[in-house]
């Protein structure tokens, strides 16, 4: 028996981002149906290139029935959102990065349970988007376009690339089409170019939107990174021809197990898949269905079968596949240095702050550890005394080219405070350890000082490189102050010369270490350093 997941931090995602151009391309020369009216639900055409393709529009015959869903304005995009904000998140945990999949931050884990706005949202359905093709579930047409933007031009959603709710693309309020080939044959963006339907198909889309968003393989006509496929056996489009080939359980166990969540396709509906468990006798899908946060069934369903929907059951055809590329190499948060786990025994205390600067949001207090818990003036064990904070000044800015906060272009000066506060005691020496992550390009650089009260002899300070994970450098400094003053500063100082260039530092650890003055040995080091690269590093 085996269960498998992604990976437990993407649970719940709803999530999807930005778009952009849409591909403006010919309907298909003749078609067995009259494919582009919202009424017909599944057919088959005979495409621009003569051959035969079928389709589904997914999700405009589905009536939601529960208060507690994160659908927004289509399950396949919402769908999709999800597996694009799984890429969009794998800063936390992967080598490689996605993070403008989703843009305004790291995607949320889910946006159920009211609050918001979610950036996924927006991501996934805009504000643009809801006014030029929205009025109501199921309304075939004609669209509002009151948005006053350029279109497609101005496409910035994922609901807008793959043509949800649109009518000149055949689709109802809340729809999607997917197309396929019935055999049961992949079929990739170069098939959907060559039926002349790129901008009427959700998997097409899904690869658009990807490579506008700056990944993918830069040529959506091209890539096979992305395709649906039928399962074996199926007959979605109700032709009587009965796919002989397909996608199969040990091929979604396969993306599973290769870290992919897949689009799963059933009757009127799509669904994000995230998981599996295979028992030997039962071939279990676990799924994120839109409608409920827990999902109806909750949310798992035998692969091939059907899908539980109120009192319907809706069944399993298809599946949409995406595998990312293009993303930049991207530093893992491990684990913090070795001295938050250094044993301490009195007279040694220690306290330790972290700080992520991954996030555009400047408004977060540290993860903050101390060891022991000792007695102090105002009360037993507590830690109050010991405040930490961080902030910013001139020119920092959060830039999602990055993901991180600093300064970019020509001349640019801008700084970044940490503030640890103590209780001044002659008694004690206090060690100060400082450990960053930092990536400069062009004519750039960083100068790292610490300043305390004037009657403390501070000796140190010297910044290392130790180690590098991708293009960010990872920073290590120490400081030794005697005796314990009552606070330090440690200013980051980035720069920009004339010539442009960037720097920007992602995460800061401090750590502080207080022992007494017989235990500790004097280190004679410098007092200011000055980091500067010519080129990224």
């Amino acid at each position: 028996m085996s269960i498998t997941f992604c990976t437990p931090t993407w649970r719940r995602l709803a999530v999807i981002v930005l778009a952009g151009l849409m591909l403006g391309l010919c309907a298909p020369a003749e078609a067995a149906v009259n494919w582009r009216d919202p009424s017909v639900r599944r057919g088959t055409a005979i495409m621009a290139n003569g051959e035969v393709a079928g389709f589904v529009k997914q999700g405009a015959d589905v009536q939601l029935g529960t208060p507690n869903y994160d659908w927004w304005y289509g399950c396949s995009p919402t769908s999709a959102g999800m597996i694009m904000g799984y890429y969009d998140r794998m800063f936390m945990w992967n080598a490689r990065t996605y993070y403008h999949l989703v843009p305004g931050g790291a995607a949320e884990l889910s946006t159920f349970g009211g609050g918001g706005p979610f950036i996924a949202n927006d991501a996934i359905a805009s504000t643009g988007h809801i006014a030029d093709y929205w009025v109501s579930y199921g309304h075939a047409g004609p669209d509002p376009l009151a948005s006053g933007r350029t279109l497609p031009d101005d496409h910035d959603c994922l609901a807008d690339f793959m043509g949800t709710s649109m009518a000149a693309h055949g689709n109802s309020d809340g729809g999607t089409s997917f197309w396929f080939k019935g055999s049961g044959a992949k079929t990739y963006p170069s098939d959907i170019v060559g039926w002349a339907v790129a901008g009427d198909d959700g998997m097409y889309g899904m690869c658009d939107y990807t490579d506008y968003r700056g990944y993918g393989s830069g040529n959506p006509q091209t890539d096979t990174n992305f395709y649906t496929q039928l399962l074996p056996g199926k007959d979605p489009d109700g032709d009587g021809n009965v796919s002989t080939t397909g996608f199969t359980f040990n091929d979604y166990k396969t993306e599973i197990d290769n870290g992919r969540p897949v689009m799963i396709h059933i009757e009127g509906h799509s669904m994000c898949g995230y998981g599996y468990n295979d028992d030997g006798a039962n071939e279990t899908v676990y799924v994120y269905d839109t409608w409920d946060p827990n999902g109806q069934n909750p949310g798992q369903f035998q692969w091939g079968t059907s899908y539980p929907y109120g009192a319907d059951t809706l069944g399993h055809w298809g599946v949409t596949c995406a595998t990312m590329t293009g993303g930049s190499a991207a530093f893992i948060l491990r684990e913090p240095p070795l001295w938050w786990h250094m044993p301490i025994e009195p007279p040694w205390w220690k306290f330790a702050f972290r700080w992520d600067l991954r996030t555009p949001q400047w408004d977060w207090a540290p993860y903050e550890k101390q060891v022991p818990p000792r007695d102090l003036p105002n009360g037993p064990n507590t830690t109050s005394y010991n405040e930490s904070t961080i902030s910013k000044r001139g020119d920092i800015e959060y830039d999602p080219e990055v993901g991180a906060w600093g300064v970019r272009s020509q001349s640019k000066e801008g700084y970044i405070d940490v503030f640890l506060e103590n209780i001044a005691d002659p008694t004690l020496v206090k060690e100060v350890f400082l450990q960053f992550r930092m990536m400069t390009e062009g004519d750039a650089e960083c100068e790292v000082s610490l300043d305390t009260e004037s009657t403390a002899d501070v000796s140190g300070g010297e910044v290392k490189l130790v180690d590098m994970e991708g293009e960010w450098g990872i920073y290590e400094a120490y400081w030794d102050i005697r005796p314990q003053p009552g606070w330090e500063m440690i200013t980051f100082k980035l720069t920009t010369g004339p010539d442009g260039g960037a720097v920007h530092i992602a995460s800061i650890d401090a750590g502080t270490f207080c022992p007494e003055p017989a235990t500790m040995g004097l280190l004679a080091l410098g007092g200011l350093v000055a980091l500067r690269r010519r080129r990224r590093t």
